[in-house]
């Protein structure tokens, strides 16, 4: 029998003994009542009082004689009670704090090279309940951007995607992530490849930005499934102050499909028709490509929390296969490993750091020689998820290594119509670089260090638990090739960089 059925069948006989005792005895019943029964409470009762939790208990004693009595007559008050069963514990549930928060910010932007973007980024979280940082995440972006041409009016980037973000499918320690995306831009920058390619903005014609662009487009569906390494019988969340477990591998699957369409006499058209003397190529992935990415991961996690993280480490090695279709020969093979640390200083400040290194092998469609990354490829070795401030596309490598430092500090929050709201800054220095080849002899990285920075800061915005935004400037010398006038980029995007 269960307790909470002995708990049940107390109360009840509790109920009955009270209504014998209730009712007023007849004499002689009075006179012959066991002089020795009591009734009393359990000392199991006593504590629960003191601890405000709900304890049902009976008990009844009585003497040898008055059991004896009891033996040897018919019984004429109420029935002899049973044992009582042990004290049962009624807790009251937890209450139920699943709920669903929103937020949206507008994007408004643009700039000499992509003219007037307009667009907005909403973020959908299901917080509460035991799943760390939230039971379930949805983000969706759009953007375009409008820029007068030579053509007339067109529309030069446009991107468009969602992720879904789930911890614990179906209630296990498994986390799966999917995300869809596309996007195209008409002016993606290409003037050659290896460290050196970039030419100098001060000498930078309008014709010469016109040979080093070409038009890009990409669908990219991507799937990831995390889960723990090393776990042990019978534990069913992360460590006590820990935002996931320590060891965890990652699996993903992505399908992408993308066209680099180059303009008669780019820079790109003439790679794509040059040879070697054996007659090889030196530029593949021409025309409309589908490549298929498996990708597996080990993950070293102690980070107090993913959402702004204070304190922890959080490193990743993976290894990534791209097999190409139908340019088939520009099949390759790729290492990541990515090193982050996170420190608490005094002041509420947090300071982040992260090392970068993805090394590839092979014949690298030229897409993929301006990507990094297993399970998220972003663009380096520039862009918002790089070396902030050098143009997204700018360099083209086969071995891409850059790092990132930043101060990021919350500094107060309000909550307008019942919604939090966080406010912070943050300040950060870029800096990398990309080689051709391991060697490290190729003409086209140069014989210099010819390390690319970029430097800048940036609002936070904490909206609610789970959603993060960044709205970031950040000045580099590069920055003037794309943005002629004006060298620096500006980026807004959902949270930090790392």
């Amino acid at each position: 029998m269960t307790r909470r059925k002995l708990a049940i069948w107390g109360g009840a006989i509790g109920l009955v003994w009270a209504a014998f005792s209730l009712a007023p005895p007849s004499p002689a019943a009075a006179a012959e009542e066991p002089s020795g029964a009591e009734q009393r409470p359990s000392a199991d009762a006593g504590a629960a009082a003191d601890t405000g939790e709900l304890v049902l208990s009976t008990q009844a004693d009585a003497g040898e004689d008055a059991g004896a009595a009891v033996a040897s007559e018919p019984p004429r008050g109420p029935p002899a009670l049973p044992a009582s069963p042990p004290p049962v514990t009624v807790v009251a549930p937890p209450p139920d704090d699943k709920k669903t928060e929103w937020a949206a910010l507008p994007i408004v932007g643009g700039g000499s090279d992509i003219g007037v973007l307009v667009g907005a980024t909403a973020v959908l979280t299901g917080v509460g309940g035991d799943a760390k940082p939230y039971r379930w995440q949805l983000d969706v972006i759009g953007s375009t951007s409008v820029k007068s041409g030579p053509r007339g009016a067109e529309l030069v980037q446009q991107g468009w995607g969602g992720r879904l973000d789930v911890p614990r499918i179906f209630g296990s320690r498994y986390r799966y992530t999917f995300g869809a995306f596309y996007s195209r831009t008409v002016n993606e920058l290409y003037f050659g490849q290896g460290n050196q390619a970039a030419p100098d903005p001060a000498t930078l014609t309008v014709d010469g930005l016109g040979k080093g662009q070409f038009v890009n487009e990409e669908l990219r569906i991507r799937n990831v499934l995390r889960f723990p390494l090393v776990t042990r019988r019978g534990e069913t969340s992360p460590p006590p102050g820990r935002a996931n477990d320590t060891w965890t591998a990652q699996i993903g699957l992505q399908f992408r499909a993308l066209h680099a369409q180059p303009y008669a006499d780019s820079f790109l058209a003439r790679d794509y028709a040059a040879r070697t003397p054996s007659g090889d190529r030196t530029t593949y992935g021409e025309g409309l490509q589908g490549i298929v990415v498996p990708s597996f991961g080990v993950i070293y996690d102690t980070r107090d929390r993913e959402i702004l993280t204070r304190t922890g480490d959080f490193h990743e090695l993976s290894v990534r296969v791209a097999s190409v279709f139908p340019d088939t020969a520009a099949t390759y093979g790729a290492a990541h490993l990515a090193l982050r640390k996170y420190v608490y200083l005094p002041g509420d400040i947090i300071f982040a750091s992260r090392l970068v290194v993805d090394a590839a092998a092979g014949n690298l469609p030229v897409f993929d020689l301006s990507q990094y990354g297993s399970f998220t490829p972003a663009a380096a070795l520039g862009g918002e998820d790089g070396v902030r401030g050098v143009p997204a596309a700018l360099f083209y490598g086969r071995l891409k290594t850059f790092g990132n430092v930043e101060l990021r500090r919350m500094l107060f929050g309000v909550k307008p119509f019942g919604t939090s709201l966080e406010f912070g800054l943050d300040a950060f220095f870029d800096a990398g670089r990309v080689f051709m080849n391991y060697s490290f002899d190729d003409p086209r990285d140069g014989k210099t260090p010819g390390i690319k920075i970029g430097t800048g800061g940036g609002i936070l915005v904490l909206w609610g638990k789970a959603a993060l935004f960044r709205a970031e400037i950040a000045y580099s010398p590069d920055a003037a090739i794309a943005n002629p006038g004006f060298p620096a980029a500006i980026y807004l995007a959902d949270d930090v960089i790392f």
